[in-house]
């Protein structure tokens, strides 16, 4: 009995360590998502500004 109990506590150990990978690499994910959402918005704002800025042409 006495060999189960270092046995199970590095099967803990071990679930620890997946977790936090786990939850570090979820963390990263969604912080990719975010920045290229607000990179996208940036560009969008800016192209509306790019495009509000160029004079009008008229019928020529």
């Amino acid at each position: 009995m006495k060999n189960s109990r270092p046995l199970r506590r590095r099967k803990i150990d071990a679930l620890r360590w997946l977790m936090l990978c786990g939850l570090v690499g979820c963390g990263m994910a969604w912080g990719m998502v975010e920045f290229f959402a607000l990179q996208r918005a940036r560009f969008h704002a800016w192209r509306d500004r790019q495009q509000t800025a160029l004079p009008h042409q008229g019928g020529r």
